[in-house]
């Protein structure tokens, strides 16, 4: 049998993760002013490398012998809820927060329930690689229910951080200048 094992490095990957995330996310902001846009790009750019580098890596890639013995169903977690631990349901809100607050100026959502769809899509894709990455790599990551729901969580608690703070006189004028008043659905009902 084959034995194959060896990690993916990670400076790379997030490279290539950060200038993909940056040219997305360039084109989207073209109505904002050459500084936002800056600024918004490269938070952009900076989160979706903490994104994959938090959830899916490193990744090592163990086949034949030295792999786990276990099956790979033994790494799914489908019970909502009752087996969150805590800690890391805490962990995986506070993660997707930043999302829910980019999504106002790439305008990607236009209320709290669109951002908490976003990042439970977000979030289901990166569950589906890491259950990709254990079956046919063998690198042991876990899918888990929770940190869907918790995702969507983060995401839609960001959004509706982004959104207050339009409303506070003080943070206004810069929210205002990173994405826009508009791109939020400010003045409408939602």
């Amino acid at each position: 049998m084959t034995d194959i094992r060896f990690s993916v490095p990670a400076p790379p990957v997030l490279a290539v993760v950060a200038l993909g995330a940056a040219a997305l996310a360039w084109r989207r902001l073209s109505g904002l002013p050459p500084a936002s846009r800056r600024v918004v790009t490269a938070a952009c750019a900076l989160y979706a490398a903490a994104l994959v580098g938090a959830t899916l890596l490193p990744l090592d890639v163990v086949i034949g012998r030295y792999a786990s013995q276990s099956p790979w169903t033994s790494t799914l977690d489908l019970v909502p809820l009752v087996t969150a631990d805590a800690r890391s349901f805490t962990l995986n809100v506070v993660l997707f927060l930043p999302l829910g607050v980019l999504l106002g100026p790439l305008r990607l959502a236009t209320s709290v329930r669109t951002a908490a769809l976003v990042a439970v899509a977000v979030s289901l894709g990166i569950e589906l690689l890491q259950l990709a990455c254990t079956v046919l790599l063998g690198n042991g990551r876990s899918t888990d229910v929770n940190d869907l729901i918790a995702n969507g969580l983060g995401g839609a608690l960001g959004y509706a951080a982004l959104r207050t703070a339009v409303r506070v006189p003080a943070a206004a004028p810069l929210v205002g200048r990173l994405g826009g008043a508009a791109a939020l659905g400010v003045g409408r009902a939602r």
